[in-house]
């Protein structure tokens, strides 16, 4: 083994590490206060993580670890936890980060609000 293929390992090991730690703390914002939701994502990534662990690198190390990073981004901006208020009705918190000036495809707005 040469120094560079060691020290491309470790560069490797590395950002595997910090795609790990990103969605770990995507996963815990997210689903805040839902610990049922929160201890499931935590071990479906874990679960994922492992079963690829054996890879030496190269692209399908790449691949994997952007896929990683894809779907931190992809929960912090497109998944909202609902919560049940005391009316009985589900509310979300749309926070900044998941709004952007194009609507997903399929979205129909809201009707509009009667004042009081």
């Amino acid at each position: 083994e040469t120094m560079s293929t060691t020290a491309a390992r470790g560069l490797t090991s590395q950002t595997a590490l910090g795609a790990y730690r990103t969605l770990l703390r995507t996963v815990a914002a997210t689903f805040r206060g839902d610990d049922f939701t929160l201890s499931a994502a935590k071990r479906e990534i874990r679960q994922k993580f492992e079963e690829n662990r054996t890879h030496a690198g190269g692209a399908a190390l790449t691949e994997l670890i952007a896929e990683a990073y894809d779907a931190a981004d992809f929960i912090k901006t497109q998944v909202v936890q609902a919560e049940k208020n005391e009316r009985g009705n589900y509310t979300m918190k749309i926070e900044k980060h998941h709004s952007d000036d194009v609507p997903p495809e399929g979205w129909v707005p809201p009707p509009p609000q009667k004042c009081s």
